[in-house]
């Protein structure tokens, strides 16, 4: 599965929100040619063509990300929860 870092997610969830990328780069705490290098890489990495494309795509790629690993509770011998 595609893997995307906290920093590229933070920027998407940014981005699709509206706000510009010169707003990204201040609420991140990078320079505005990051932010346009970041998306460019994000494009590549998510299939996207347009910026528009880039926020359906990772709307898609939230989508299809598993959760984290499950609890189960189960008939083991000291009945604690174990992971799956």
């Amino acid at each position: 599965m595609l893997e995307l870092s906290r920093r590229e997610i933070t920027l998407l969830e940014i981005l699709i929100s509206g706000e510009t990328g010169q707003s990204a780069a201040t609420k991140m705490g990078i320079a505005l040619q990051t932010v346009k290098t970041y998306r460019e890489k994000l494009m590549k990495k998510l299939g996207a063509t347009t910026p528009a494309q880039l926020g359906y795509k990772y709307a898609a790629w939230k989508r299809r990300k598993p959760p984290g690993p499950r609890v189960v509770h189960g008939e083991g011998d000291s009945g604690s929860p174990r992971r799956l």
